[in-house]
């Protein structure tokens, strides 16, 4: 399976969420670091929230809600995950809501 991930500039609502968790799609945040240009991938983040993230793969372990990376683009750099507008238009009914 090819691994695709696109990130939403604002929050997704619950209701978002539950809609793209049904079709088997994975949502977290992105952090902005406090120093330096970058941001960490997490489940949820309340402070220095950036953006939200979606993915057709776990890209986090779904059984630790502590789980992170700390540097979002290499990560997805190596998983070899794809930015794709293709994805972003699969899901685009539900970020319209």
């Amino acid at each position: 399976m090819k691994k695709n991930y696109c990130v939403i500039g604002w929050r997704l609502t619950k209701e978002q969420k539950e809609e793209l968790h049904k079709r088997g799609l994975y949502t977290y945040a992105n952090r902005s670091w406090d120093e330096g240009c970058g941001c960490t991938l997490e489940h949820r983040v309340i402070v220095n929230h950036e953006a939200d993230v979606i993915t057709n793969w776990p890209a986090l372990d779904e059984d630790n809600r502590e789980d992170f990376v700390n540097d979002f683009y290499e990560y997805m750099s190596l998983c070899e995950a794809e930015d794709s507008v293709e994805f972003y238009k699969s899901i685009e009914d539900v970020l319209n809501w």
